[in-house]
């Protein structure tokens, strides 16, 4: 099943109610107000502070997802928007036929993912803009290439979504030896204990003026007990 999260942070109530029975009404009726999981989510893995109200929908098959980024987007009713994720999408060709009996695991659907993907874009490109909505769509890289000669990390769902991308970042575990660390004394001696892990955070694409190069990479620290710190996740955001 896939998940979307509509944030809003410019609009009262009213409006927020307004999105959601519209969204009822187009045939989504699990909209739910005030999501802890999903503020806490959004808040301190993107670093928004400011948001006050959450609209957490799920949705199969995909073409549902993709109508309802499109219709919110249209209607200028919310600022951010998270897909999560591109692999859960499953396209509603994908479970049944034409005729709408069930699909066997056995059928073959060559791109179809892709090929929603694409049109998806081409559809709600200009609505997102025109509505000034954020899209994040969330995904897990996978190897691509020439056999062993050229791999590559890339992302599923087609060549649309890098040309359409304004922003593309590959995130990754670093190495121990960047992990953040704290002292501790064991038998009288000072040592050093590991207390999280590194995150590399890789710009693949960008056309932001201000942000970095492509291909940098920029460090953010992952702590065990209590997470990703705002302040650096501030100063992240300011890079990209």
């Amino acid at each position: 099943m896939n998940k979307i999260i509509v944030a809003a942070t410019r609009l009262n109530i009213n409006s927020i109610s307004k999105a959601r029975d519209g969204l009822i009404a187009l045939g989504y009726p699990k909209a739910s107000l005030g999501s802890v999981s999903a503020i806490l989510k959004i808040t301190f893995l993107y670093g928004l502070s400011n948001l006050r109200h959450v609209i957490n929908l799920e949705n199969d098959p995909s073409e549902e997802s993709m109508d309802i980024v499109k219709k919110v987007s249209q209607e200028a009713i919310v600022d951010f928007i998270v897909v999560d994720s591109i692999q859960a999408m499953s396209p509603k060709g994908e479970q049944e036929t034409k005729a709408g009996k069930e699909k066997s695991i056995e059928s073959d659907e060559i791109a179809l993912l892709a090929r929603k993907m694409g049109k998806f874009l081409r559809v709600s490109g200009s609505a997102v803009h025109n509505g000034k909505v954020a899209v994040l769509m969330i995904g897990q890289i996978r190897t691509g290439g020439l056999g062993t000669f050229i791999v590559k990390s890339t992302l599923s769902g087609g060549n649309a979504i890098k040309h359409w991308s304004v922003l593309t970042l590959f995130m990754r575990r670093g190495q121990k030896a960047d992990a953040p660390t704290v002292k501790e004394k064991v038998d009288g001696k000072t040592k050093q204990k590991i207390v999280g892990f590194d995150s590399v955070i890789k710009i693949e694409k960008t056309k932001v003026s201000d942000s970095m190069c492509e291909n940098s990479d920029l460090h953010l620290p992952f702590y065990l007990l209590t997470g990703y710190n705002q302040e650096e996740i501030g100063e992240i955001n300011d890079k990209l």
